[in-house]
């Protein structure tokens, strides 16, 4: 059984009656990402979309590219209602340059930061 969120465990024994020190398990939500085009003209817009579980329905998602070895957020948007498991986002963003893009979600009391896939966006 995998846990949703972030749980505290112990166990006990009744045999010495024995109890162990709390340890918590943090649970990070899992984000995808995906583009609707990977090669695009210089200054159109490209569609990024993904998925975060469990769902989040209303909080922030962030659309970044790496510069210079740092993610810097270039969009932001929220995620919309996908059903009682996942929430879901899109954006369109105008690229003017080739990149490296991620989607990232900031942690909550349950979860920790989420972070997507990798996705390479060519311009020619």
């Amino acid at each position: 059984m995998k846990p949703d969120l972030s749980t505290r465990y112990r166990t006990k024994t009744t045999s010495p009656g024995a109890t162990s020190v709390e340890v918590l398990l943090e649970v990070r939500m899992k984000v995808t990402l995906r583009t609707n085009k990977a090669t695009v003209a210089r200054g159109r817009r490209v569609r990024f979309s993904g998925t975060v579980a469990p769902e989040h329905d209303g909080r922030a998602v962030f659309i970044q590219l790496k510069k210079r070895g740092v993610w810097k957020t270039v969009k932001g948007t929220v995620l919309k209602d996908a059903g009682s498991e996942f929430s879901k986002f899109s954006k369109k963003i105008r690229v003017r340059r080739s990149g490296t893009y991620r989607a990232k979600v900031f942690h909550d009391s349950d979860h920790l930061d989420g972070t997507s896939n990798k996705t390479r966006v060519s311009v020619f």
